[in-house]
């Protein structure tokens, strides 16, 4: 019934997407007729101003999408933006002499901190060409202003507001939830700071998570406050006074205290800029955007087949058996990937780019096998980008270096099952009871709808042991570790780039561009390559028909539930949970 259910809400939404494809035709036609979109055309005798706004979804890579500018959700048209993108951007306006400077608009910056950092060191190296780089946002969150910081000039309008009061983390915990829907966990794990499992079982933190939670955070904000410090040219300690203290409570208080240049309107803002310009106040600044930008200086690179290549496979999102999905690494679809990569003689060597908090251990242990196959034919590096642990630690932990970002979250080794008895539930909530019959004591292992004897746990607890037995064993090959030097550092412990540069889980500390460097560096080819991205998009059309489906119950659900969405979704992970699970814990969000 729940297979035929499925399939025919496929349908459905299948049929509306296609339906809703005839009309967005119709209506882009309609559109483009009546000269309803802008050209971008240049305005003259105006000087150009890169204009980055970092306010959409950001993406490791993006796709190509004509139509991005309308979005429309609801029919997987959602605007997102590109690090890929963004870092190619940069470079080539460091070097463009018609751009003239950067403005980048911000507020809130929908990316984790790994991400930020990519974006922050290339406005850094922008900074290098002597262009300014000027920040503006009405409102700033404490990443958006940690981006800012990266400017050579920031502006937040007199009655804007900025966040500086440190980070934290919270976990949601669901064991009440359980209760009173009478549905029983069995948690079956390996490790003290496995804890992915604790929002089924507890009501708050244990002190081993509570430990460790505090460890990574304090670490990735002490390095926040450092490169503030710097940018700024302020003392560490009188930063973290302001932030620990709450010394920062409006934008006078950010102006008096360094972090805030000066209290500018938006036009003050452009007056400025022409000032240091030198434009005339009767002058024009005009402000490009990434994707007119892009579309103005588009060069058709047609691919070189004897030119040697830097792969770049991209993993992004929870790891899952099959084929990717949105929002999603499927192990199918990467390990293809990874295998075409290393079976092409112009593949010189390859970037694994990682942003998962892990997922399935046996499709994490499937796509460690190619990553593993392909290090011993060519060099084959790891690129940690917001996240890479537990099973995104799995998939680096073969590669012959891993690079990482200083407040990247990774490690997490680590393993867990979880089974949920959902026999009272049936039963008393909505009158559902089930018998059954079977060939032997095991048959109905792992079933839903019985209590699970002492002998299941130990059949199951076992298999756990043996998965985690493998996953160290591996993890302390690939860093050339002791076995117990490696457990040592385990157990399900997440640590952030930086502290694992000090325990020997990370080698280099740098973003995309550096492992992409690193990699041709040891291929030897630095001179002279190309970087291919996989797995290859199918184009517009097809990327975007894989996703329409999702992307319409997605919008569903956050018109039923709004922002109570991040509570219902850890629940429907569990529905989705396959074997052993190698992934950190559920839903923890760092603001």
């Amino acid at each position: 019934m729940k297979k035929f259910l499925g399939n025919l809400l496929s349908s459905f939404l299948g049929a509306f997407a296609a339906l809703m494809t005839v009309f967005l035709v119709i209506y882009v036609v309609i559109v483009i007729s009546i000269g309803g979109i802008d050209k971008g055309g240049p305005i003259a005798n105006a000087q150009d101003v890169l204009h980055l706004k970092l306010n959409v979804d950001l993406v490791e890579k993006g796709k190509q999408n004509p139509l991005q500018d309308l979005d429309l959700p609801i029919l997987g048209l959602k605007k997102e933006v590109g690090l890929v993108e963004i870092l190619k951007v940069l470079d080539d306006a460091k070097n463009d002499e018609s751009i003239k400077a950067v403005f980048l608009d911000l507020s809130g910056v929908p990316a984790g901190y790994g991400m930020v950092e990519d974006i922050r060191q290339a406005i850094l190296d922008f900074r290098e060409s002597e262009k300014n780089v000027y920040a503006y946002g009405e409102m700033m969150s404490e990443k958006a202003y940690y981006l800012a910081s990266a400017a050579d000039q920031i502006y937040l309008p007199p009655s804007g507001m900025i966040e500086f009061k440190g980070i934290s983390a919270e976990v949601m915990f669901y064991k009440d939830l359980l209760e009173r829907l009478e549905l029983e966990p069995k948690i079956f794990r390996v490790g003290k700071f496995k804890s992915a499992i604790e929002p089924f079982i507890r009501t708050d933190m244990s002190e081993a998570n509570r430990t460790q939670i505090k460890s990574f955070i304090e670490s990735i904000y002490r390095y926040n406050l450092e490169q503030i410090a710097e940018s700024r040219n302020l003392n560490y300690d009188d930063i973290r006074l302001m932030s620990d203290s709450l010394l920062v409570r409006n934008i006078d208080d950010a102006v008096r205290l360094g972090l805030v240049d000066k209290a500018y309107y938006f036009d003050e803002v452009i007056k400025k800029m022409k000032a240091d310009l030198n434009i005339s106040e009767e002058g024009k600044i005009r402000l490009v955007s990434m994707e007119k930008y892009q579309t103005e200086n588009l060069e058709i690179e047609l691919e070189d087949p004897n030119k040697p290549k830097v792969a770049v496979i991209i993993g992004m999102g929870d790891i899952m058996p099959g084929q990717s999905e949105e929002g999603s690494i499927g192990s199918s679809t990467i390990a293809a990937a990874v295998r075409k990569a290393r079976q092409d003689d112009n593949v010189k060597a390859i970037v694994v780019r990682i942003n998962s908090p892990g997922g399935s251990a046996l499709a994490s242990d499937i796509m460690w096998r190619e990553i593993s196959l392909a290090s011993e034919k060519k060099p084959t590096i790891a690129s940690m980008s917001t996240v890479a642990a537990s099973g995104g630690y799995y998939m680096a932990m073969s590669c012959d270096t891993i690079v990482a970002q200083p407040n990247t979250i990774t490690g997490s080794i680590g393993v867990f099952g979880l089974l949920v008895n959902a026999e009272k539930f049936l039963s008393n909530k909505i009158g559902v009871t089930t018998d059954r019959v079977k060939t032997g004591a095991f048959s109905d292992l792992g079933s839903p709808t019985r209590q699970m004897t002492d002998e299941d746990s130990v059949a199951i607890q076992t298999e756990v042991n043996h998965i985690y037995e493998d996953f160290t064993t591996k993890a302390a090959k690939g860093r050339g570790m002791d076995v117990d030097d490696l457990k040592d550092i385990a157990g399900g412990r997440v640590w952030t780039g930086q502290q694992g540069l000090e325990n020997g889980l990370v080698d280099i500390l740098g973003g995309l561009q550096k492992a992409i460097e690193v990699a041709a560096n040891s291929a030897g080819i630095s001179e002279n390559y190309e970087v291919a991205y996989f797995p290859k998009e199918q184009g517009f059309f097809g990327d975007w028909g894989a996703s329409a489906s999702a992307s319409i119950k997605n919008q569903f659900i956050e018109e039923e539930l709004g922002d109570f969405k991040k509570y219902l979704l850890p629940v429907e992970d569990v529905m989705k949970m396959q074997g052993v699970q190698a992934r950190v814990p559920f839903e923890l969000h760092i603001d």
